[in-house]
């Protein structure tokens, strides 16, 4: 089919710089609650502040790793003031929400170990605005010295570059790309109230005091034991697990330990093969270690397809507003 201005409303100007999402999120119900709400709240100054501000999950595996202080002060030293902060716990349905327009080229795999990484413990949104003005939003400036996730091209400087980035998938930050995803994905993972009250802070300009942040980052500190995420550390305990538990003369052992060698020499192989046969052989592991080497191999997506929005590679080009979906 084709989406056009006759499925929406037209979206709001200056909210995204790319075509193909101005015509998605035309229909995005996430964006407009969002969005509605900010109006209702600040009138003909919406756009302005969503402009000023975006948010930042800091996901489990940046707790796990006890990352959270890094990144703050890595905010702090780029311009950016956190204006609110919170626990959000992610659910598998708000995962896909987030990713809707990248999920498209995701196997199975991929999704489930998201899965499992955000649903571990909860997650630290914190809302921020950037002290500078900027030709960019604060989200795309944000975007932009954040880094890709992808290590190899992360430039020095990059947050995730100093966070160091284990995998495409425990990358540590999340964050919206342009002021349209701001109002969308406050819209996914807060409740009306809760994001309303978050439209008040930025509004009035608050600046949340450093020692609320730091009491959340300790009580969430608190919800995870630290892990390393090192791929070679958590296939060592799974095989010394299975040793104490699987008798040398089991096969089990012996499938178990032909999967864990596939995954050592980077041949493809399952994570959710192997936890499945883990799991119906009884062996006890640690839930990060499953988490990790579900990290490592679920980076596989459908060849040939391309995401349906990507700042990258726009794949919805189109001389007009009309768009294959």
């Amino acid at each position: 089919m084709l989406l056009d201005e006759s499925y929406g409303p037209a979206m709001p100007d200056g909210m995204t710089q790319m075509p193909q999402k101005a015509v998605l999120y035309a229909v995005e119900t996430y964006f407009w609650e969002g969005w509605d709400d900010l109006v209702n709240l600040a009138g003909d100054s919406a756009r302005t502040l969503l402009s000023a501000h975006s948010l930042v999950l800091v996901k489990p595996d940046a707790l796990c790793c006890r990352k959270a202080e890094m990144i703050l002060q890595w905010l702090d030293e780029n311009g950016f003031s956190v204006v609110d902060c919170m626990s959000v716990e992610v659910s598998r349905h708000q995962t896909r929400a987030l990713w809707r327009y990248q999920w498209n080229t995701a196997r199975r795999d991929r999704k489930e170990a998201l899965d499992a990484l955000l649903a571990a413990v909860p997650s630290l949104l914190l809302i921020i605005r950037s002290r500078q003005d900027h030709h960019l939003s604060a989200a795309q400036r944000f975007t932009q010295l954040k880094g890709p996730a992808d290590a190899e091209l992360q430039r020095p400087g990059d947050l995730r570059a100093r966070l160091g980035t284990r995998t495409h998938l425990m990358n540590f930050v999340h964050s919206a790309d342009e002021p349209a995803d701001v109002a969308r994905e406050l819209a996914i993972l807060l409740p009306p109230l809760a994001r309303r009250r978050v439209f008040q802070k930025m509004l009035q300009g608050a600046v949340c005091p450093a020692d609320e942040v730091a009491s959340l980052v300790v009580a969430l500190y608190d919800k995870v034991r630290p892990h390393s995420l090192d791929l070679s550390e958590s296939l060592a305990r799974i095989e010394d697990a299975v040793r104490q538990m699987l008798a040398e003369q089991d096969p089990r052992r012996e499938r178990v330990a032909d999967l864990i060698d596939r995954i050592k020499l980077r041949k493809e192989a399952s994570w959710r093969e192997l936890f499945t046969l883990l799991d119906e052989c009884g062996v006890r592991y640690e839930p990060w270690d499953r988490i990790t080497i579900a990290a490592f191999l679920a980076n596989v997506a459908h060849e040939g397809v391309a995401f349906l929005i990507s700042s990258l590679q726009p794949v919805l080009a189109t001389s007009g507003k009309q768009v294959e979906a």
